[in-house]
């Protein structure tokens, strides 16, 4: 694999593809979609603890902001609705947002602190909205406002465990469907906002850093 191509090439440090979700989080990391992610992980982590190990950081970075008012995430620009995953609070479960051009500062930024991140996750975030916070700024920034539908958890985890049963038999058969509704289940349930349960943002002690707001994503939509 490439971790052990690059430990047996000298690297020194190795940051994965992470940037998304917090997969220390237990039930994140039991998301099938980031099977390959955990993997990778173990294979990391195991190896750093042998003499002259390489070291890896994980950026824990959210949903990518500029990419959210997408189909993907069931957003209709042209008839103006939302489908809200709802965990029964209607859509005001907070999600930490990066936009992918701060990615790429904050991941610069950790680079810059090797000592303060050595074989640890650093989380970063641009900001941190709810569904019902983006349907409000977007309403503020061109008047447009979204009519939210709420699908209840039970829905989305019904899909899943058909998608699943289905993709077990035919690899073929997975969808955009299946991948969203994971990640949606996730966000709907606290576990998309990485400043939770005692973790901070990391990104609040990077000065250099100037994230972007909501209110600048938004203003792009309409």
């Amino acid at each position: 694999t490439i971790i052990r191509v690059a430990r047996a090439a000298g690297v020194k440090w190795f940051l994965p593809s992470e940037f998304g979700l917090d997969l220390s989080v237990p039930a994140n990391s039991e998301i099938p979609l980031f099977a390959g992610k955990i993997a990778a992980r173990n294979a990391l982590e195991e190896q750093a603890t042998r003499s002259e190990g390489m070291a890896y950081t994980y950026v824990a970075t959210g949903a990518f902001a500029d990419m959210f008012v997408d189909p993907f995430h069931d957003w209709d620009t042209e008839n103006h609705t939302v489908v809200v995953p709802d965990a029964g609070n209607q859509g005001q479960s907070k999600i930490s947002f990066t936009t992918r051009q701060d990615v790429a500062y904050y991941t610069l930024a950790v680079l810059r602190r090797f000592d303060q991140f050595k074989n640890k996750t650093a989380r970063v975030a641009s900001f941190t909205a709810s569904y019902a916070d983006w349907v409000a700024a977007i309403k503020s920034a061109s008047g447009v406002k979204y009519t939210p539908t709420y699908e209840p958890l039970a829905v989305l985890e019904r899909r899943m465990v058909s998608a699943a049963a289905a993709a077990a038999k035919d690899p073929t058969t997975i969808d955009f469907k299946y991948i969203a509704d994971q990640l949606h289940v996730a966000m709907a349930t606290g576990r998309g906002q990485l400043d939770v349960d005692g973790k901070k943002l990391d990104s609040d002690d990077m000065p250099e850093v100037s994230p972007t707001p909501l209110a600048a994503i938004v203003a792009d939509i309409h």
